[in-house]
């Protein structure tokens, strides 16, 4: 599970996962801006995670961005 947020209402982080040749695999935006994602892989893979406001004119100073993983 990946977990974003930005200030104090959800949906105003957009997160996107990129494999290591930076296909996109997923992006929130897409899919009305969740605060969290669950993701189901086959096997391990390595990813980078990018992340920016959804609303340029947002006046948050920080961003949280949660992994977590289930054995």
């Amino acid at each position: 599970r990946v977990a974003a947020c930005s200030g104090l209402e959800d949906g105003n982080l957009v997160f996107t996962i990129y494999d290591r040749d930076r296909n996109e695999l997923f992006c929130s935006g897409e899919h009305g801006n969740p605060p969290f994602w669950d993701f189901k892989f086959a096997d391990t893979v390595d990813c980078l995670i990018e992340a920016r406001m959804a609303n340029q004119d947002e006046d948050s100073n920080f961003a949280i961005l949660l992994i977590g993983f289930k054995n």
